[in-house]
């Protein structure tokens, strides 16, 4: 399991890789912050990635970097799971 990727320049990937991780079951992302999500495009493309979970936000708040992440994320080839905010008892 992985929470969050760091940004574009900082990422989790890189740290990942360097332990020897091939394959990632659950990617969760908590939030789009560009610190927070932008280094899972980096993570999709070098590792198996199981399931990816995320708050849902409407794309109208989401930077152009951040709805460039959000796109490449729901395009993988894996589960994608989607939480708002009533469904985790906010």
């Amino acid at each position: 399991m992985v929470i969050d990727t760091g940004n574009y320049y900082t990422n989790a990937a890189d740290y990942l890789s360097g332990i020897g991780i091939s394959q990632i079951d659950y990617l969760i992302l908590t939030n789009y912050s560009t610190k927070n999500i932008c280094g899972a495009e980096a993570v999709l493309s070098r590792f198996d990635v199981n399931t990816v979970i995320m708050p849902d936000m409407d794309a109208s708040q989401m930077t152009a970097a951040t709805r460039k992440t959000v796109n490449t994320i729901k395009q993988a080839q894996t589960d994608f799971i989607l939480v708002n905010e009533s469904e985790i008892g906010r």
